[in-house]
């Protein structure tokens, strides 16, 4: 009996111990810290290290600045960019403001700009979900943790401010007005509308239309 009990600590221990290495290895991630720009809400421009959150629903930005150390939401925070090494591309995220149809409200998101235009913009943001097995509360319930399951891309109305999924009848309905154009002009030009380029090359026609 007691060995069997001995037993149970040990896995339990060791089980612990792999979920808290998990956990540490998944902050590492989330903080790596970049070099770039952020512009406040109130106008100010910061040349900075930054680090990005993106486990909430808004996303928080933490950076260090002349030897500070701030926390600050999309309310605080217009926009920040830098240039990603791994990528090899320069990136930027915006604060949106995001209606919800749910509870009729407009919050601001940090999404990282894809492609804008005066009437869409395309804009990307990674989801997140429930995962379980990081530690045990006091209760000796096992927690769960947020933790990163993929990237998604929407359009956003920048007329009424409502975000709707990269498909292609989403992105018929925002452009209902000229749709016998678009439908011309993707047959003239081959467009399948197979990935984010396609819809920014119809984007682009589409502002074109509006425009003149």
């Amino acid at each position: 009996m007691k060995n069997s009990l001995l037993l149970c600590i040990v896995l339990l221990a060791s089980s612990y111990e792999a979920w808290s290495q998990n956990a540490e290895r998944l902050n590492e991630k989330l903080e790596d810290w970049y070099f770039g720009t952020i512009v406040m809400a109130s106008g100010d421009v910061i040349e900075c290290d930054f680090a990005y959150n993106p486990l909430t629903i808004e996303g928080l930005l933490q950076f260090s600045y002349e030897g500070v150390n701030y926390t600050a939401g999309p309310s605080k925070v217009s926009s920040f960019s830098f240039y990603d090494e791994e990528r090899k591309v320069y990136r930027k995220f915006q604060s949106f403001p995001v209606y919800s149809e749910m509870t009729e409200m407009t919050n601001e998101i940090f999404m990282e700009i894809l492609h804008e235009t005066q009437f869409i913009s395309l804009v990307g943001r990674k989801t997140t979900g429930l995962k379980p097995g990081y530690g045990f509360n006091a209760n000796a319930v096992i927690t769960q943790k947020n933790v990163i399951k993929g990237y998604e891309r929407y359009f956003i109305d920048m007329t009424t401010a409502r975000l709707h999924e990269m498909t292609k009848k989403e992105f018929f309905k925002l452009t209902s007005d000229k749709k016998p154009e678009i439908k011309s002009f993707m047959k003239e030009e081959h467009v399948q509308l197979n990935d984010s380029a396609d819809f920014i090359k119809l984007m682009e026609f589409y502002a074109s239309l509006k425009l003149y």
